[in-house]
């Protein structure tokens, strides 16, 4: 799970995660974009919401419907992908829901509508001391990333 955050909260990112100077740069560099950064959990994310891991993902999307939704709740929203662990992404709001229709846990809220089916999940990056590990390969790969950080990118 992560949290999406508006473009609004990225001056406060660090109430959210905690931030060294490579971490900085690293958000400053790539956020808003399709990636989703796994960083040391901050202050203001409750343990009871991540009782199981001292990191916390963040996600700043550039996708405007979601920044509207975002801008509107004025924080996080706690997130996770419609689709279980190595199961395909789900392009369009029914398949949602018709995955989810016989499971115990249903998602709360689904917005209507599609999604590009070209599109990639973002990539996820664990962000350590002074070097960047991807953990989900998305719409940025190692080489693209090395040369937006200037820095190794490891797999």
């Amino acid at each position: 799970m992560s949290i999406m955050l508006p473009v609004t909260q990225l001056p406060h990112l660090e109430a959210y995660a905690e931030m060294d100077d490579f971490a900085r740069m690293v958000s400053e560099r790539l956020l808003p974009g399709p990636v989703t950064l796994l960083l040391p959990r901050g202050a203001k994310i409750p343990t009871f919401y991540f009782p199981d891991t001292p990191v916390i993902g963040i996600r700043v999307p550039m996708h405007q419907l979601s920044q509207d939704l975002l801008t509107y709740f004025n924080g996080p929203l706690i997130t996770t992908s419609a689709n279980l662990t190595g199961q395909p992404i789900y392009f369009h709001h029914e398949a949602v829901m018709d995955h989810f229709a016989d499971h115990a846990y249903q998602p709360e809220w689904v917005l209507e509508g599609t999604c590009d089916e070209h599109q990639k999940a973002s990539t996820v990056l664990k962000v350590l001391k002074d070097s960047v590990q991807i953990y989900r390969e998305g719409p940025l790969g190692k080489h693209e990333l090395e040369a937006i950080l200037g820095c190794e990118v490891s797999e």
